[in-house]
């Protein structure tokens, strides 16, 4: 995300303060004195101009952050702009002055055109510089930028480690994910800090992540820290962790190799090995590879599946390494001799290797391993928006797509907003078979890319475009991406509403995306779903925002949306558990609709929640909150029942 220094944004003062004589200690001007013959002969008063070198200038901005160049240093005067013209955009994920941050960012309206995703994303990034000042003024805004574990989380990922002790101190809960985003940020000194300060405990997700990111000594110091697993008491267990005082903590001579199966399953180790394979150089994946070995004949016996053989190179012909290929051919050299190759290990690279170097990457396999090219590249580079890999895999490798994956590629495409890929793939094969243009224009919509929506339906035949705008679309799928822009595009066509506009616009989290559709008088049916929708996720400013819109025309949350709201973070935590699943969020999102006077059905809302209570830990804090809620409200009713 990035914030372009213009005159709406920034607005630089063209004066300048010269002092040129002395005030009184009462702040009047003191008397011009009068010649004599003892003074100084007069020297004329330098320009304070002509030490604002250029060369001072581009020494000085060397030494700020460029954010704080962008912000401040080109605001000097037109010329110091025009040498620094190469500052002209705010990157967020940088530190930035909190006086303009406060400005842009510092008041609810600016966070109103942004969708709830995009929300998170700016406070993750802004915790990922460690400025607390600008934190703090995010955090400011509760309704729109509440507390939230996924903070902690771009903190630590970016090794800021004052940032995680002021979250934690303001009630930021540190979850497992931490201590995994610290460990592929290779920040071993917040790792420490988690472990000791955060509650969370070393585990097998943060040592893969350290092999994942490129720091395979991590990976080896987080393993030594893991507890054997049950039942097993190996001979010599792991060595402890070197000391963070030594000045090379994994250093050979420090860090002696732990012996992995005996804190590892199988599934963990192939995870850490196949970490290991996409982010790590050979010498660290063999070393790692050594500490997945059986440790005796009384050990778990650790052996690969063809299958993780095969992920296993797929994640080496795409690592970034520059010995890529040694990787490949040492992970080879371990398989049975014989052992075919399947199309999907090619497929990872156009998926994760840009531009030509994918095709490249898919010559060597096929020259030197015999790798198979086929159908599964093609479909992975048309969703990467790779066009010199596919223009490489049909052309050069003789590849083949049916229909059917002709579709899915072209769908692909339109959700990733890849114009050059839908232009190619509709040049090779606009063969007069009638393409999906109503998919396009649907995943187009829903991920609100207007150039796609714009390029798709010039495409179509007129009588297909006609049918399109009358039947094919609707305002609600766009509104699931929170973009008015989409929204607008499709009303000025003549698009029908469609239902469920105020749903999907408050499961995007954007109020401005709610007011429009107020503003345009779209019909409010069954709100119910909106209100529960916002209430999922703890959006409490999307829930104020549909008060606002819909309350005055009697739209407000009824009895249902209290029931629907508990079935959707009961659903969710049931699949992810309640710290994953939001559970806490849930919580904010249902205690808003009951101080805000939402009619409740304890009975439904008790149904939504029961049948999966009992078989699943994740949801049992959210039963409990209900059964306390019900009982709060009968003493209530009780209390009022006897006054009368």
């Amino acid at each position: 995300m990035e914030v372009h220094n213009d005159s709406a944004l920034f607005a630089p003062s063209s004066q300048s303060t010269r002092f040129v004589g002395s005030t009184t200690a009462g702040g009047s001007p003191a008397p011009a004195a009068g010649p004599s013959s003892t003074d100084p002969p007069h020297v004329p008063i330098p320009d304070p101009s002509r030490i604002w070198l250029p060369e001072l200038v581009t020494r000085i901005a060397s030494f700020l952050p460029p954010n704080f160049v962008a912000c401040t240093m080109r605001l000097i005067d037109r010329a110091t702009a025009r040498l620094l013209r190469a500052h002209t955009a705010v990157r967020l994920s940088q530190p930035s002055p909190p006086h303009e941050f406060a400005r842009r960012w510092g008041c609810a309206a600016a966070l109103r055109p942004l969708a709830r995703q995009q929300r998170r994303r700016l406070l993750a990034l802004t915790a990922g510089t460690g400025c607390l000042d600008n934190l703090q003024t995010l955090l400011s805004l509760r309704e729109h930028c509440p507390l939230g574990p996924d903070l902690l989380e771009a903190a630590a990922a970016a090794g800021q480690l004052a940032a995680c002790a002021w979250l934690q101190q303001r009630g930021c809960p540190a979850q497992r994910g931490a201590l995994a985003a610290a460990a592929g940020g290779g920040a071993q000194a917040v790792c420490e800090w988690l472990m000791t300060e955060g509650g969370c405990a070393a585990d097998a997700e943060a040592a893969a992540a350290a092999a994942r990111a490129g720091h395979p000594e991590l990976a080896l110091w987080m393993l030594a820290l893991l507890p054997p697993l049950p039942g097993l008491l190996p001979s010599a267990g792991p060595s402890p962790p070197p000391s963070p005082s030594v000045s090379s903590p994994f250093a050979e001579s420090t860090c002696a190799l732990p012996s992995a199966p005996w804190v590892l399953d199988q599934q963990q180790a192939f995870e850490l090995l196949l970490a290991a394979a996409e982010g790590c150089e050979l010498p660290a994946l063999q070393r790692l590879w050594a500490a997945c070995r059986p440790g005796g004949a009384a050990g778990p016996a650790f052996r690969l599946t063809s299958t993780q053989e095969l992920d296993l190179l797929a994640a080496a012909a795409a690592c970034p390494a520059p010995d890529w290929q040694a990787k490949v051919l040492w992970l080879q050299s371990q398989r049975p001799s014989g052992a075919p190759l399947l199309g999907w290990v090619s497929s990872s690279v156009p998926e994760r290797v840009p531009g030509e170097a994918a095709a490249q990457r898919l010559t060597w396999l096929r020259s030197t391993l015999g790798c198979p090219v086929g159908e599964p590249a093609a479909s992975a580079a048309a969703a990467a928006g790779n066009v010199s890999a596919l223009c490489y895999v049909l052309d050069e490798c003789g590849v083949q797509m049916d229909r059917l994956s002709r579709v899915r590629a072209r769908l692909a495409a339109a959700v990733g907003g890849h114009m050059e890929m839908l232009r190619e793939l509709r040049r090779r094969h606009g063969d007069g078979q009638p393409p999906l243009y109503g998919g396009v224009l649907e995943n187009a919509a829903e991920a609100g890319h207007v150039a796609v929506l714009e390029w798709a339906l010039g495409d179509a035949p007129p009588a297909r475009r006609e049918a399109l705008l009358a039947e094919g679309l609707c305002v609600a799928t766009a509104a699931r991406s929170g973009s008015v822009v989409a929204m607008r595009w499709l009303r000025e066509r003549g698009v029908r509403w469609g239902s469920g506009c105020y749903e999907a616009a408050a499961d995007a989290g954007c109020e401005e995306a709610i007011e429009w559709l107020a503003q345009q008088g779209c019909p409010a049916e069954d709100t119910h779903d909106a209100y529960a929708a916002a209430a999922r996720h703890g959006d409490l400013s999307s829930l104020a925002c549909l008060r606002r819109c819909l309350g005055p025309a009697g739209r407000g949350p009824d009895a249902r949306a209290l029931a629907c709201a508990v079935h959707l973070v009961a659903s969710r935590c049931c699949a992810q558990g309640w710290e994953q699943g939001g559970g806490w969020s849930g919580l904010r999102g249902l205690e808003w609709l009951l101080r805000d006077g939402c009619p409740v059905d304890w009975d439904a809302a008790e149904r939504a929640v029961g049948p999966v209570v009992g078989w699943r830990d994740g949801v049992t804090p959210l039963a409990e909150w209900l059964a306390e809620q019900r009982r709060a409200a009968d003493a209530r009713r009780e209390g009022l029942d006897g006054r009368t």
